[in-house]
């Protein structure tokens, strides 16, 4: 949040997966964690992370760490 004006927390829903916790609750967890800093926006998507990222018209993407075989969809 400090490195960008604009933070978007995207999270990725996967009907094919079991998630631990629900979208919902994930979006929860995330704004309880991020909630001092005015510029994080949680927003919920479906599909690549990269088309979601395009529809933001953002320039940059932030990832953590994933499996090779996600990685390689997005490409």
């Amino acid at each position: 949040a400090k490195l960008y004006d604009r933070l978007i927390v995207g999270i990725g829903i996967n009907s094919g997966k079991e998630p631990l916790f629900e979208p919902s609750e994930r979006a929860d967890l995330i704004r309880r964690v991020t909630g001092k800093w005015s510029n994080v926006e949680i927003e919920l998507f479906d599909g690549l992370a990269v088309d979601f990222v395009r529809r933001l018209g953002s320039r940059v993407m932030v990832r953590g760490v994933r499996p090779l075989t996600d990685i390689a969809g997005e490409f």
